[in-house]
């Protein structure tokens, strides 16, 4: 049975403050009132307008957010799916309720943009007691939520999804019952929390959250999890692959325990993609997951995970050796005078050399690996350290190529690409604002967001959106350098 979609996008302006409230497990919850208004022409040339209000219920964090930042008359983009209820009233008569369960909040208007960006900039210390190795979803939930209770900073929440590909189709859609690893998460002070394989419980079923006004049964405790593992030392220079075999346990996050505030970090190098600006590239196909040593046996239609085998065929005159490691991609479209969006999906080492390609294990995975895929020679991360950019004024201005992903409403830590690269100077770590005209004649610029590069090739770049404050981020929008990485 294929899979169904339930999802409903809301930009409008709020009646009221928002209502919050504390289930009876101390839960907070808030309710919007949020208008959309639409406008058109009836036959007689005349201008129609009509308002129509939503009920929109935010769980957790999101309701603290609303509390603190949102009131009466704000502009919020709103991001979740439709929920019918039934419940009684005080007479018995039973009634009904449609409401969004919003999952992704954006707030437009500018007047709160300052706080908003103080109080994300706030440090946040993770919880000393580490996570348990499996978090079972409960309903209202988000990875920002889990990444907030278990790592004590919402922003490390790509760091679960990346871990739940295979689980988690879309980072914005998690479901009750579905079971997240959380081990290898790097937490906001710094440690990278290890945890073993989650195994799954027989005839636990996960408990619904409650709506406002329910009981709540007892919570059953997590079992505790051994102490954190020491963070491997850093990779040789002079080895065969920027990874550790001893680094095995840290479940495909690169870079070792460090994920501190730092200009360029090894995971986004590699998980972001690139544009191939149409150059040829030295392509191998990846045929698919294997069962060592049988490198005949390949089956029509396969995928691979974490420390699985899969075989690889070079291109025409190369080869490679033990201990290479190799980016595997899928290549996502192409962008006319660009080339094709490489869409990286993880990371494999060379184990084997055989008689048809090479046997190399799946050391990271950002995404599914399948057969059909390519393969490229890992290139060297530009490590820059604790050297972190700085401010410059009237810097080069560029526009955007072309979102990786075509979302209506691009949000944080999705990809774009820029069509400023190396030969213009752009290195990993600086810093570009996204800029939108004015709409009143002779007035600067609308900051509407921020990227920070993560990969650059000659003529373009690769940059990770860390900021929203407005619509308008797509194709063509100009950005201008305002943070550069020393020389």
């Amino acid at each position: 049975m294929s899979r169904s979609l339930n999802k409903v996008i809301l930009i409008g302006n709020l009646g009221a403050d928002p209502e919050v409230r504390s289930t009876a497990n101390g839960t907070r919850v808030a309710t919007l009132s949020v208008a959309t208004s639409r406008s058109w022409s009836n036959q007689s040339g005349e201008r129609q307008e009509k308002t129509e209000w939503h009920r929109a219920v935010l769980w957790r964090q999101l309701a603290d957010i609303a509390e603190r930042y949102v009131k009466k008359g704000d502009k919020v983009y709103l991001e979740g799916r439709i929920e019918y209820r039934t419940w009684e009233d005080r007479d018995g008569n039973t009634r009904y309720t449609t409401e969004i369960s919003v999952q992704n909040m954006i707030m437009l208007s500018i007047a709160v943009l300052g706080a908003v960006v103080l109080a994300a900039a706030a440090p946040v210390h993770a919880q000393e007691t580490p996570p348990p190795a499996v978090h079972v979803v409960s309903e209202g939930e988000t990875l920002w939520d889990l990444a907030t209770r278990y790592f004590g900073d919402p922003f490390l929440w790509p760091e679960i999804y990346r871990l739940n590909t295979a689980v988690v189709e879309d980072p914005h859609w998690i479901f009750p019952g579905e079971e997240l690893r959380l081990g290898g998460v790097p937490t906001a002070a710094g440690q990278q929390m290890v945890g073993p394989e989650p195994v799954p419980q027989p005839g636990v079923e996960p408990a619904p959250e409650p709506r406002p006004g329910e009981q709540q049964p007892e919570p059953v405790a997590q079992p505790a999890m051994p102490a954190p593992a020491a963070p491997p030392p850093p990779p040789s220079a002079s080895g065969p692959t920027i990874f550790s075999r001893e680094a095995r346990g840290a479940m495909g996050v690169i870079g070792g325990a460090a994920y501190d505030e730092r200009a360029a970090r090894q995971y986004e190098f590699y998980s972001s993609g690139f544009l191939t600006e149409q150059q040829p590239l030295p392509w191998a196909s990846v045929e698919g997951a294997i069962d060592r040593p049988t490198l005949a046996r390949v089956p029509e239609s396969s995928f691979a995970g974490m420390f699985e085998n899969i075989l690889i065929v070079p291109p025409a005159g190369a080869t490679y050796q033990v201990g290479d490691s190799l980016l595997l991609a899928g290549l996502l479209r192409t962008v006319v005078g660009w080339g094709d969006i490489v869409y990286p999906t993880g990371i494999a080492e060379v184990q084997d050399i055989g008689p048809t390609g090479v046997v190399a294990e799946v050391v990271a995975q950002f995404n599914r690996i399948t057969d059909g895929q390519v393969a490229l020679p890992l290139e060297a991360f530009p490590d820059p350290g604790n050297v972190m950019p700085v401010p410059v004024e009237n810097g080069m201005m560029g526009s955007i190529v072309e979102p990786r992903q075509l979302n209506p409403v691009p949000s944080m830590q999705q990809i774009v690409f820029i069509d400023l690269g190396r030969n213009a100077g752009v290195q990993v770590g600086d810093v570009f604002a996204i800029l939108k005209p004015s709409e009143e004649e002779g007035m600067q610029p609308q900051t509407i967001g921020y990227v920070r590069i993560v990969h650059a090739r000659d003529l373009s770049a690769t940059g990770l959106i860390i900021a929203v404050m407005g619509l308008g981020i797509e194709a063509g929008s100009t950005v201008q350098l305002v943070q550069k990485m020393p020389s």
